[in-house]
């Protein structure tokens, strides 16, 4: 285990529910077990969304991710789907070397939109000789918390995510009416920034769909 991914065990309500807690990558992950007629109370877990459940013998286990912000109007869940799946076949076209991922906007089966992470600054730093251990990122160097500090490299401002340039693109394509009760896809990160969250909801995004095989992977999920 890394300095990055600390374990603790929180205290429970009752004696029948254990809490455990780890820090990967930015993320605060709480895997709960609990037996048949308990119930995890997330009062003191804001944020989270759910991101595996199982019952077996009587017990149930879940794993929770705790978002740094979380938009009301927005419903986000984990899990993959033809969508995701499309998503996965175009990050070829992402021009991010830090964050790459890919995003579409669907609505009744239909892709409405879709865009990438298209800032070229992080590669051209890496062509430069800059930050190279850092994929070209000075925010990563400076070792920033995800979603903060978005100043100090422009490659990473929130103009150039792919969540808002695929919102950007379906508005200037005269589609503000089909944004209105959509869902977005995403493969490559496993939240959206707070920019991002309020320009979905703005344009009457609903659901956030979160590749759910990307994320186990990169923030190492047991389940």
């Amino acid at each position: 285990m890394n300095r990055n991914e600390t374990i603790n065990i929180l205290p429970s309500q009752t004696s029948e529910v254990e809490v455990k807690t780890e820090q990967k990558k930015g993320a605060t992950i709480y895997t709960v077990s609990y037996k048949e007629g308990q119930l995890f109370d997330r009062t003191n877990y804001p944020n989270t969304v759910l991101f595996h459940r199982e019952i077996k013998n009587g017990e149930t286990k879940e794993v929770w991710i705790e978002l740094p912000v979380l938009n009301e109007q927005l419903n986000f869940k984990y899990t993959d789907n033809e969508f995701t799946a499309i998503a996965e076949g175009k990050m070829e076209f992402v021009k991010d070397a830090y964050m790459p991922n890919y995003s579409i906007l669907e609505k009744n089966g239909e892709i409405i939109s879709e865009s990438y992470n298209g800032a070229l600054l992080h590669q051209q730093n890496i062509n430069k000789g800059l930050y190279v251990d850092f994929q070209g990122c000075l925010r990563k160097m400076s070792n920033s918390e995800t979603g903060k500090q978005y100043d100090l490299c422009a490659a990473c401002d929130p103009a150039n995510h792919g969540e808002i340039s695929a919102v950007k693109k379906a508005l200037q394509e005269g589609k503000a009416e089909l944004l209105v009760g959509s869902t977005e896809y995403m493969f490559g990160h496993w939240w959206c920034c707070e920019g991002c969250q309020k320009a979905m909801a703005d344009a009457g995004v609903t659901h956030v769909v979160i590749s759910k095989k990307w994320t186990q992977q990169f923030l190492d999920i047991s389940i």
